[in-house]
């Protein structure tokens, strides 16, 4: 499994903070470095849940540590994120996209239905 983060908007939430960002709360853009040093903090931590906000497609992945990695999934005119099990990363069916327009873009395999 791989993520991309296209629009370097994301935040990692302390444990139990319960202050999770709105769909219109403006986020900074983080430059590489700092992108890259938020990631590496979090990179060993195992991950006990992942979901999707309600009315946009931000990305929230919640840690064993209580930890929660936001990822922003609203921008007009960009992918926000993808996520997906690549080549090398046991397949190439699953790619999920964070589109503009607060849409979420899905390719699976032929026999997986969303409902």
């Amino acid at each position: 499994m791989w993520l991309n983060i296209e629009v370097n908007k994301f935040i990692i939430l302390p444990k139990n903070s319960g202050n999770l960002p709105k769909y219109n709360e403006k986020m900074d853009e983080l430059d590489e470095e700092e992108s890259i040093k938020r990631i590496l903090e979090i990179r060993r931590e195992e991950i006990v849940d992942i979901s999707l906000g309600d009315t946009s497609p931000h990305l929230f992945i919640t840690f064993k540590s209580g930890k929660v990695l936001f990822v922003n999934g609203y921008d007009k005119n960009f992918e926000c994120w993808q996520a997906g099990d690549g080549e090398g990363y046991g397949g190439h069916e699953w790619l999920i996209v964070a589109v503009p327009g607060n849409e979420i873009a899905v390719w699976a395999p032929k026999d997986f239905q969303i409902t």
